[in-house]
This record gives structure tokens, sequence and C-alpha cells, in this order.
């Protein structure tokens, strides 16, 4: 269940490393899709992992962009997107989870 994600993950990042659309690449978007896929289908650790893997295979895009620019707008958003990736990873399984309110009989 979970190598259909990754490998997702992967083809995601061959495409972003061959259109060569830089740090602000439509695209990066889509790493958002087997993460939430993931985490709500394995939990925490498995939305985690995704996030964290959509997160390094980001970076080589956006850290070259940061060192030739600075920080800018384009890799700023970038960056923090890298972030919000592994966050819903492990929201979105938690959210499920949430208990029910107390039943008064």
């Amino acid at each position: 269940m979970i190598a259909l994600p990754l490998g997702m993950v992967a083809i995601l990042a061959a495409l972003m490393a061959l259109t060569g659309q830089g740090a602000d690449s439509v695209l990066r978007h889509l790493y958002l899709v087997p993460t939430i896929w993931v985490a709500l289908g394995r939990g925490t650790v498995g939305g985690g992992l995704v996030g964290s893997l959509a997160g390094l295979l980001h970076a080589p895009i956006v850290l070259p962009a940061v060192e030739r620019h600075g920080i800018t707008s384009q890799t700023s958003t970038g960056s923090s997107r890298s972030a919000c990736r592994r966050s819903p990873g492990c929201s979105s399984a938690i959210w499920p989870m949430a208990p029910a309110p107390a039943r008064h009989v």
C-alpha cells in the first residue's frame, strides 16, 4: 500500500528535475497527494515518512536557488512548502482518530 505513494513521490521528483521549472514549480503542490493518502491509510508514521521523503527530494531543487539568489519570494515559498508537506501527513492521520465526545446517559 505504501509502495505506490512512494513511487508517486519519486516520479514527481523526477518530473520536477527534468522540467527544470525551479523552486516555484506548480508540480510541488502534487507532493501533498501521496502524503495525505498514506497518512489516512497508514497513520502518522506513514504520512510523516512520505512527507519527509518529499521534503528531502525537493531540497536539491530549492537549496541551489537559495544559494544563487538568496531568500526570495520563490525560494521562501518552496522551502516553506517543504515543511508543510510533513505536517499534513502527521495532522491528517491524527484528525480522523480524534476522540468522540463523551456521551452522558
